[in-house]
């Protein structure tokens, strides 16, 4: 895998991040007015009126020409709390920089067979660790460019019947043998996903000498795949894929590999031509909520006041109303921090981990999506992001909590009036990340969500 999660984060949003700079007033140091208690009084303020709802997050950006995304998803996850999420991938490929293939100079060819190879990210499971998938590869009838920004509701054309299926197993953390096509002895390789192709789109393919001599040509042929991976047992399971730049240098995965023979007099020649995958990966999402709890939710805000949802992949995020904050009389605040309760749901037989970060987004007078400005700050004075935010998963008690430092945000909102009073709660990094959970609202029974202020009396 490529780094550790917040180099992800990093590299994924830095871009919203700018955009956060870039709207911010004056800069304000996190903390700076926090001052020893011995010598001046301090009080703490934890029932300001909070109002909270779910809303549906929408879709997001699933590739940026400008960033190298990590994980990608297949699978799918289907329960009445939820509904539906379905992960699809498009990909396309192209010839080897340089190294054409050259079947067109072989008098005695013979197609052996034609492999789609992609590297598990082996920490990129989700529901479940392992299950039983239908795995189809079809064939685009649409051209896509990798200079474009892609979301991740994107269609794009398919041929009606698939040119290669498999039902497996999945098991993202396993090796794999195979037999070597050249010197036919058994390897292990890392953990990858292998769909052999049909052998009639396999043979089309080695036959097209045309395809073979430039880019233009060979796209025109193959414009790239559609691959989907469902459950024949109706099983939750997302399982990731590495398709980052880094991943892409693997000399075993992450190709479309042409075996073949090659007749030699009296002996047979094994050859293979690698092509390389694409620039551009898109990750199709659809969340499908019809007739769950969650839709119950998003369709009755007034509910959000017992539990609310944060779902990643475009699923939803939790909206904290702090418009009360706007008519507290302070003298002045030293630190506002968002204490918030995981909510217990009876999910049986689940696996659904927790999300290990929670951020705060909120929208800019231009409808802009950004990140809190205590976010963007932290990453441009410190370049320490959770230990000034917080966010993190905090498990005591049998509690989970999430404490965010919302200091910042909570003062240009009262200097600010045209600035919007609402954040949304999300999970971070928003493509890369499966994970779900609901939250306690703002007037739960036991664990009501708190903002919690210090101030200068």
């Amino acid at each position: 895998m490529k780094g550790s999660f917040a180099f992800r984060f990093y590299g994924l949003l830095s871009f919203v991040l700018l955009l956060a700079v870039l709207s911010c007033q004056d800069p304000i140091t996190v903390g700076n007015d926090l001052l020893d208690d011995n010598r001046i009084e301090l009080g703490i303020l934890d029932s300001t009126r909070l109002k909270t709802y779910t809303v549906p997050a929408g879709r997001f950006i699933t590739h940026d020409p400008s960033l190298d995304p990590v994980i990608y998803y297949l699978g799918s996850m289907s329960d009445n709390l939820y509904g539906k999420t379905k992960a699809e991938l498009f990909i396309n490929c192209q010839m080897r920089t340089g190294l054409f293939p050259d079947y067109g100079k072989e008098s005695a060819l013979k197609f052996d067979s034609l492999v789609l190879v992609l590297t598990y990210d082996t920490l990129g499971t989700y529901a479940a660790s392992t299950a039983l998938q239908k795995i189809d590869v079809y064939r685009l009838d649409e051209k896509y460019m990798w200079k474009d920004t892609f979301y991740s509701d994107t269609t794009l054309a398919v041929f009606p019947d698939p040119v290669g299926s498999r039902t497996t197993t999945v098991r993202p953390k396993d090796s794999v043998t195979v037999t070597n096509h050249i010197t036919r002895k058994s390897e292990k390789l890392l953990p990858q996903l292998r769909i052999r192709l049909n052998d009639d789109f396999g043979k089309s393919l080695i036959e097209n000498f045309e395809a073979a001599k430039n880019d233009t040509l060979f796209g025109d042929f193959l414009k790239g795949f559609k691959i989907t991976s469902e459950s024949p047992e109706g099983k939750s399971f997302l399982y990731g894929l590495d398709l980052s730049d880094n991943a892409m240098l693997n000399t075993t995965s992450n190709k479309l590999i042409m075996y073949y023979n090659v007749a030699s007099a009296d002996t047979t020649q094994r050859k293979t031509y690698t092509y390389e995958l694409g620039a551009a990966t898109i990750n199709r999402v659809v969340q499908d909520r019809s007739g769950s709890i969650v839709e119950t939710f998003i369709n009755n805000p007034t509910l959000g006041d017992s539990i609310a949802f944060v779902q990643s992949l475009g699923g939803t995020r939790t909206v904290v109303d702090l418009s009360q904050v706007r008519k507290l009389d302070l003298a002045k605040i030293n630190k506002a921090e968002l204490d918030v309760t995981v909510a217990i749901l009876n999910e049986p037989g689940s696996n659904y981990k927790l999300t290990p970060y929670l951020a705060a987004r909120y929208f800019d007078k231009n409808g802009r999506q950004l990140f809190i400005s205590d976010i963007s700050q932290s990453l441009t004075t410190t370049g320490s992001l959770y230990s000034i935010i917080g966010g993190q998963l905090n498990s005591s008690s049998g509690r989970n909590k999430y404490k965010l430092n919302i200091t910042n945000h909570v003062k240009r909102m009262i200097a600010d009036t045209t600035l919007s009073t609402d954040i949304q709660l999300a999970i971070i990094p928003e493509a890369e990340t499966p994970f779900r959970m609901a939250v306690c609202g703002a007037k739960h029974s036991t664990n009501p969500m708190k903002l919690i202020i210090t101030y200068t009396k």
